[in-house]
């Protein structure tokens, strides 16, 4: 017995597949990662602080591996099972000093959208932090 379509069946299916291309289209839209300016108001990136949850919560995550290389410092975050939980992660990029107590010091707090990993990387007076 053959197939039998009618346009009420294709017009269906045409807008199903439409909302499916829609919802793909909107998924890979999101951003992956975040970065640290390298600057802010003319100071270079000092240090950072990865929050679990807003930063006002406190939750500051260590680095999983922290190590010293030829050239500087490399410490990595495994931030995958935060986002499976759907809890999120926080970037607080600190400019002009090691901590916000020292006067004159200034930040950004960025939220982390879906990343995996978090890399601090340290070469001289080169400091970059980036989560993807």
């Amino acid at each position: 017995m053959p197939a039998c379509f009618t346009s009420s069946t294709r017009i269906g299916a045409s807008i199903g597949l439409a909302a499916l291309a829609l919802v793909t289209l909107d998924a890979a839209a999101q951003p992956r990662g975040v970065a640290c300016p390298a600057r802010l108001g003319g100071m270079p990136l000092s240090t950072v602080d990865v929050f679990d949850g807003p930063p006002a919560e406190l939750a500051i995550l260590k680095p999983d591996i922290s190590r010293r290389r030829r050239t500087g410092w490399v410490s990595t975050w495994d931030v995958s099972y935060i986002h499976r939980t759907g809890r999120r992660i926080y970037l607080q990029c600190i400019y002009g000093g090691i901590s916000l107590a020292v006067p004159g010091t200034k930040s950004v707090v960025l939220p982390v959208p879906r990343a995996k990993l978090c890399r601090w990387t340290e070469r001289g007076k080169f400091k970059s932090m980036s989560c993807v």
